[in-house]
């Protein structure tokens, strides 16, 4: 069985679509809002573990597949009473206790677990893993110092761009907010005191040919490109786009930049992953960041790269594995 943890969104319907046309059988939570609604229940004992949701009782030791896609990470509680706060130690508690049974599963989780996904997520190890993998990376620096944002600034000899070392704020604040990839100006500097807050990740602005959007789906490899520099929103960050305005189209990767790829999706443990590269003027392939929860319907949409098939693929593909070990057809 293929077990879905997600919260709604139009890729997870996307995904259950094509699994129930596979005739696929899986079962999908959102275990965070079923916690702290009460509608979810834990049974565990060495050998025998089982979730009941709304009614539903899933036997964890039959589930051969795990995929995990946005699921909701933290309970929004507002903690303004004892009660309250009551309430959120224990989805918290509950949660906790999730991620080790989690960890414990004997399934094939696509990306990963929640707890090497969360890993996956830092930027800075991102940064790592790709100079490893052979990938060149832009300048960078993360820093909470004024003193040493301003100094940066003034020796890079080069624009630079802020980011969001991880996407937290997002986790973290009841309105969803994006951090967009910002040009620094000049001007900026007046307030650049805001570092002191929370540490902002600085790195030097590369110049663009085109941005690739890679996703990396077990060892396949699906990659578009985005002439992000036709127009003006997007020369930036793509995630600004004019769709009508923007060209989509799949390419070919050199062999050599499609294993660095795959490289860096498996030492951080990931089976899938949407990767941002930028191409440059030059012909060089530059990393930028890994998403392991990234979206691709409208890559998908706009250049028909079958990710979406690719990814039901890897999903029944756990249930495959466990077929052959016991020697019997995977569930359909």
């Amino acid at each position: 069985m293929l077990l879905v943890l997600s919260a709604e969104d139009a890729t997870q319907a996307r995904i259950e679509r094509k699994l129930r046309e596979r005739r696929v059988h899986f079962e999908r939570l959102d275990p965070i809002p079923l916690l702290a609604s009460g509608s979810l229940q834990l049974s565990w004992r060495p050998g025998a573990a089982r979730l009941i949701a709304d009614d539903r009782t899933i036997d964890l030791d039959e589930v051969t597949s795990v995929w995990v896609w946005r699921p909701t990470r933290t309970p929004r509680v507002p903690a303004h009473d004892d009660a309250t706060r009551l309430k959120d130690y224990a989805v918290r508690e509950s949660a906790t206790v999730l991620g080790g049974l989690w960890q414990s599963m004997a399934a094939r989780w696509t990306p990963a677990t929640p707890a090497m996904i969360a890993r996956a997520e830092d930027r800075l190890l991102q940064l790592t893993v790709a100079r490893r993998a052979g990938f060149a990376v832009p300048e960078s620096l993360v820093t909470s110092s004024i003193d040493d944002a301003i100094r940066f600034l003034e020796t890079i000899g080069r624009p630079v761009v802020t980011k969001a070392p991880t996407d937290a704020i997002a986790r973290h604040f009841t309105t969803e907010l994006l951090a967009f990839t910002t040009p620094l100006k000049a001007c900026d500097l007046a307030s650049i005191d805001t570092v002191r807050h929370a540490p902002v990740l600085l790195q030097e602005r590369i110049d663009k040919r085109a941005e690739l959007r890679v996703t990396v789906v077990g060892d396949r490899i699906l990659a578009a490109a985005i002439d992000s520099q036709v127009t003006h929103h997007t020369k930036d960050d793509w995630r600004r786009y004019e769709l009508a305005h923007t060209p989509h189209r799949p390419c070919d990767l050199p062999p050599q930049v499609a294993d660095r790829c795959l490289r860096v999706a498996r030492e951080l443990g990931l089976r899938y992953g949407a990767i941002d590269l930028i191409l440059t003027p030059g012909g060089e392939y530059v990393f930028l960041e890994i998403n392991p929860n990234g979206q691709f319907g409208w890559i998908e949409d706009r250049t028909g790269l079958p990710i979406a098939a690719a990814l039901c693929d890897e999903l029944e593909r756990g249930g495959l594995k466990r077929a052959a070990a016991v020697g019997s057809s995977p569930p359909r």
